[in-house]
C-alpha cells in the first residue's frame, strides 16, 4: 500500500520535473543535438531581421510619399483658393462667366449697383471645392441647374468654363 501511495505521488512529480527542463537528458549525459539546432535557427532569424528590415524601409517610403502627395494636394488648393480671390476683385459685367467656390456656373444677365443677376446654368459635382479656379485645363462635368439668382456677387468670381 505504501508503495502505490508514493507512486501516485512520486510519478506526478517526476513527470513535472522532466518537462519543465526538456533539454537536461535523462542519462546524464552532454548534449550535443540542441547546439546544432539553435545554429539552424540563427539563420532564419537573420533572414527574418533583414526582411523586417525592409518592410520598415518600405513603410518609410511610402510615408514619405504620402507625404509628399498631402503637400502637392495643400498647395493646389492653395492656389485655386488665391485665384478665386484675385477673381473675386474683376469686373463682372453682362455675359460674364461666373463660378462660386461651391462649383456652380452661371452668366451674369444685369449688373445693378450693389447687385448682379446671374442666370444659373449648372453645377460640378465634384467633390473639390473651387473645381473651376485650377490651373489643370480638365473642368468637371456639369449638371444642369437653370434660374436667376441675384447677388451681391461677393461669391461668385469671373471663370473660364465654356458653357
Amino acid at each position: 500500500m505504501l508503495v502505490r501511495i508514493l507512486s501516485l505521488l512520486i510519478l506526478p512529480l517526476l513527470l513535472v520535473a522532466c518537462n519543465a527542463n526538456p533539454s537536461q537528458p535523462l542519462n546524464g549525459g552532454t548534449q550535443a543535438e540542441p547546439a546544432k539546432s539553435s545554429e539552424v535557427q540563427a539563420a532564419p532569424l537573420k533572414d527574418a531581421s533583414s526582411s523586417d528590415e525592409g518592410v520598415l524601409a518600405q513603410i518609410k517610403a511610402d510615408e514619405q510619399e504620402a507625404k509628399q502627395e498631402q503637400a502637392a494636394t495643400e498647395q493646389e488648393i492653395q492656389q485655386r483658393e488665391a485665384t478665386f480671390e484675385q477673381r473675386l476683385a474683376l469686373d463682372k459685367s453682362v455675359g460674364t462667366t461666373v463660378c462660386t467656390w461651391q462649383n456652380s456656373v452661371g452668366v451674369v444677365k444685369q449688373v445693378e449697383p450693389d447687385r448682379i443677376q446671374v442666370a444659373v446654368q449648372g453645377r460640378a459635382m465634384s467633390a473639390t471645392n473651387g473645381a473651376f479656379f485650377s490651373d489643370t485645363a480638365n473642368h468637371p462635368e456639369l449638371t444642369e441647374q437653370e434660374g436667376n439668382v441675384w447677388t451681391d456677387g461677393s461669391d461668385w468670381a469671373v471663370c473660364d468654363v465654356a458653357l
